[in-house]
């Protein structure tokens, strides 16, 4: 009998350890499916964040082109409408042909315009900068007749748009020279931007950042009458 009980003893210690053994992989399997079903989690939750961030980045993109219809540039001396605000009026464009060509219907392409506040005289090239500034406008496809480029002559203290040649402001803005060293004064900018924008009926104005892009003060000196403006409601 006893030699019998010896012999089932190993056999009752057997099936213990299988079920222990049994439990761990279950213990493990279940362990695994659960870190499983959080990083998949994690994945959607991501998935999801980006897709929300990339359609409110393309309706936000869109929302300008969507809406311009009448957009005044201003810029403060020739080649700025190039070096700073060429892929913004560009951009239009090819924003108004994708809307054409995803309502399947024609839409007028909205129309741009360009105020530049002073000739670029401080290196007495007002000139050729000139001449310069009408090539690119041609390139960009802003028409000439929506050009306005101001020219300030100091020695009858009077201030001409020299693209139609005719007396367009009052003496008060001849201070509004070109010199990167030069604040203009916002009240003085803000007036001219103003009778721009009532006299063309706009209803987007495109300008510089608070920075100028440059840092140039003449720049930021527009971007301050802008802000104003804001400001003032008008």
């Amino acid at each position: 009998m006893a030699s019998g009980k010896d012999a089932q003893a190993p056999s009752g210690g057997g099936g213990g350890g299988a079920a222990v053994a049994s439990a761990v992989l279950a213990a493990s399997d279940m362990d695994l499916t659960l870190v499983l079903t959080a990083v998949l989690g994690f994945c959607l939750v991501f998935y999801a964040l980006v897709s929300h961030a990339r359609s409110r980045r393309s309706s936000s993109s869109s929302g300008f082109g969507a809406g311009a219809r009448r957009v005044l540039l201003v810029t403060a001396h020739p080649d700025d409408e190039t070096m700073f605000f060429g892929p913004t009026v560009v951009g239009l464009r090819r924003q108004h042909e994708q809307m054409v060509q995803q309502q399947q219907q024609q839409q007028p392409e909205p129309e741009v315009m360009l105020l530049c506040l002073s000739a670029g005289d401080y290196g007495q090239q007002g000139r050729e900068r000139k001449e310069e500034l009408y090539r690119a406008c041609e390139v960009l496809g802003i028409k000439e007749e929506n050009i306005t480029l101001l020219k300030y002559d100091f020695q009858d203290d009077t201030c001409f748009d020299i693209a139609k040649t005719t007396r367009l402001l009052s003496s008060r803005y001849t201070r509004l020279r070109d010199d990167p060293s030069v604040r203009w004064r916002e009240e003085l900018v803000s007036e001219v931007v103003l009778q721009a924008v009532v006299a063309n009926s706009v209803d987007t104005v495109v300008t510089f950042d608070r920075g100028g892009v440059s840092g140039h003060k003449n720049h930021t000196s527009i971007h301050n009458a802008l802000t104003l403006l804001c400001l003032e409601k008008k």
